[in-house]
This record gives structure tokens, C-alpha cells and sequence, in this order.
């Protein structure tokens, strides 16, 4: 178990979550209990086709989500992103614009100078589209206001839409598939 604050919030006492940190735990305790009947009577298979990969995609977007963080935390270390990312967390809370509840995937502060990258993440079979980009965009302001931000990062499994490639400013934001994330460098 895992206390996780919200970046950037971290002395507020509201803005904590307890997660299991260990995925094989959180699938287990997920999708394992529902199915020991399944399981005893030797079709766990069967348990799996039907009741767990239709719903594999819910459970992967968090841990899509870590390794988003992960890849976050070494390119800003490797100085490939506008700042120099030392720490990564998500942030959640309410968007006092559209007054509801929302969160940011991705916050990576260079606490330094001051400086953050916002990141959406989005584990789907579909390519991220506009929405999902004005969506980032939206979130500009939610963070502490003494954190200037100065790029944005949207990660996709299934690439992005044309929308997406041929309107986002590559200086501003940065297109992340999960096979550029497989292919990060150890150096």
C-alpha cells in the first residue's frame, strides 16, 4: 500500500489516495476473487475470455499510467523535455472553470526553476483525437501557479489522430506511443 498526495499539493491533508503499489496485487485482488468459482472448476480460461480480457483495458490505464511516470521522470532526468524533470506524481481535484472533478496524469516538476510538463495518458485502441488534447490543454492553471508550464505530453497506445499530428506545435507538445516508450534509452 502506497500514499500518494497530489503534486504540487502535497501539505494537503484532502488530496490523499492509498493504492497498491504492486500490479500483480491490484489484478489480483481485481479480477481474481469474482472468478474462484470459475477457476476451482478448472475454467479460469474461460474466466479470463469472458469476464476479465473484455475488461483488461480499466485495469491496464493505471498501470499504463506508472509507466508513463517512469518514462516522464528519465526523459526529464536525460534532459528530453523542456525542463529538467526530478519528480513526477498526478495530480486530481476540481476545475473550478467547469466545476467538476478532474485530474492530470502527468505532472513532472523541475522544482528548481520552477518549470512542469502536464501529460495525459490514454491505453485504448484508438488513436488520441482533439478532444483528448483540449482536454490537456484545459488543465493549464490547475497546478500550483508557481510552476510555470512549459510542455505538455500526450502518451497513446494506439497512436494519434490526424487532427492531433498536423495541429499540435512539436515544440509545445510532445507525442509519446507506448512503442517509443518500449524503446527508451538506459544511457
Amino acid at each position: 500500500m502506497v500514499r500518494e498526495t497530489a503534486a504540487t499539493d502535497e501539505k494537503n491533508k484532502k488530496k490523499v489516495q492509498y493504492n497498491l503499489k504492486d500490479n500483480m496485487f491490484r489484478f489480483w485482488y481485481k479480477y481474481v476473487p469474482n472468478g474462484i468459482g470459475a477457476i476451482e472448476l478448472d475454467k479460469g480460461e474461460l474466466y479470463y475470455q469472458n469476464a476479465v480480457k473484455p475488461r483488461i483495458a480499466e485495469y491496464m490505464g493505471n498501470v499504463f499510467e506508472e509507466m508513463c511516470r517512469f518514462y516522464t521522470l528519465h526523459s526529464g532526468i536525460m534532459g528530453r523535455l523542456n525542463c529538467y524533470v526530478t519528480t513526477v506524481g498526478k495530480w486530481w481535484g476540481t476545475n473550478p472553470g467547469k466545476r467538476m472533478q478532474t485530474d492530470i496524469d502527468i505532472v513532472g516538476l523541475d522544482k528548481m526553476s520552477k518549470k512542469a510538463v502536464l501529460g495525459e495518458c490514454k491505453f485504448k485502441n484508438e488513436p488520441v483525437d482533439k478532444k483528448v488534447y483540449e482536454d490537456l490543454m484545459d488543465r493549464n492553471g490547475l497546478i500550483s501557479r508557481e510552476y510555470m508550464i512549459v510542455q505538455y505530453l500526450l502518451f497513446s497506445k494506439s497512436g494519434f489522430s490526424e487532427w492531433v499530428r498536423e495541429n499540435t506545435d512539436p515544440s509545445l507538445v510532445k507525442k509519446i506511443t507506448l512503442q517509443e516508450m518500449y524503446c527508451i534509452e538506459n544511457t
